[in-house]
């Protein structure tokens, strides 16, 4: 209304956003990990397993190419952060990229080569969700579950958690 005259000032300036009411994400646990496993398509499957076993959001997955890939990991520009990291992959990781066809540039690539966009990766994994009756735990969590793997290996500490997910407080890894 104030950028085509119709008010002087803002209405909603100063007003309290609301917080939503979500319960904490949590980690997904093994035995759904395994029961997605055990009944994904290959693409959805592929999704998983690199959200799984980078740490990164949706955004960074999908933007990932296989040029990027060197010594046993990927280079990673953060959209929401700008960093730009380093990630080694899990045996899991480098299992399904060996075993997915690089069709397309990005790691992530429909059949006709073109990038999956972030609805049709949204779709596919809630597809999976739901046949294994885990809608509590969405593509988010598995950065939860990849932070939790982090942190449980011998030797890591919270801020090999923070380099590799990206986060920027303790509070938040």
């Amino acid at each position: 209304g104030v950028r085509i005259g119709w008010l002087d000032r803002n209405v909603a300036e100063g007003v309290e956003q609301l917080k939503g009411v979500r319960p904490d994400r949590e980690p997904w646990p093994e035995d759904k990990i395994a029961a997605y496993r055990a009944v994904a398509d290959p693409l959805p499957l592929l999704i998983f397993e690199v959200l799984l076993g980078t740490g990164q959001r949706i955004g960074d997955v999908l933007a990932m190419r296989w040029a990027d890939i060197e010594d046993g990991g990927i280079w990673v520009r953060q959209q929401k952060t700008g960093a730009g990291i380093f990630v080694p992959f899990t045996d899991a990781l480098a299992d399904a990229l060996d075993a997915a066809p690089r069709i397309g540039e990005t790691l992530i690539a429909q059949q006709n080569g073109r990038s999956v966009s972030y609805s049709l990766a949204h779709k596919l994994i809630t597809d999976v969700r739901k046949k294994i009756d885990a809608m509590p735990w969405d593509i988010h969590c598995l950065r939860h579950s990849a932070a939790a793997e982090i942190a449980s290996l011998p030797g890591m500490s919270i801020e090999h958690v923070m380099a590799i997910t990206g986060h920027t407080s303790e509070q938040m890894a």
